[in-house]
């Protein structure tokens, strides 16, 4: 008799403490996903004011002014120095040559 209580306390006592652990398991990951949901949060912030600087920076008011600080002596191209290209519709009875895009012909001039 004495051997079936001991045996049934040990049993309400694993018991216990199993079911003690389980929980403070399941508050254990609950404050980790709620530290790592925190921490995705403020990379997320952290990356919109980067892209915000990014898109800023490559603004041509900004690509300018970095080039005169720099003493880099750009300038725009003149006339002489743009290329236009204008797609015409392709010859299906003309052979294919090197100067296609996407099937149709490439035309270049200079700009005017």
């Amino acid at each position: 008799m004495a051997l079936k209580a001991t045996a049934l306390c040990l049993l309400i006592g694993g018991a216990g403490i199993g079911y003690v652990w389980q929980k403070d398991q399941v508050h254990e990951l609950g404050a980790r996903i709620k530290d790592r949901e925190n921490r995705l949060s403020e990379l997320r912030y952290e990356n919109e004011k980067r892209r915000q600087r990014l898109d800023l920076m490559l603004t041509t008011e900004m690509i300018e002014r970095k080039a005169r600080q720099l003493g880099l002596g750009l300038q725009a191209p003149g006339p002489e120095q743009r290329i236009r290209i204008e797609l015409q519709e392709p010859d299906t009875n003309a052979q294919p040559t090197g100067r296609q895009l996407a099937g149709h012909n490439l035309r270049m001039k200079y700009a005017e």
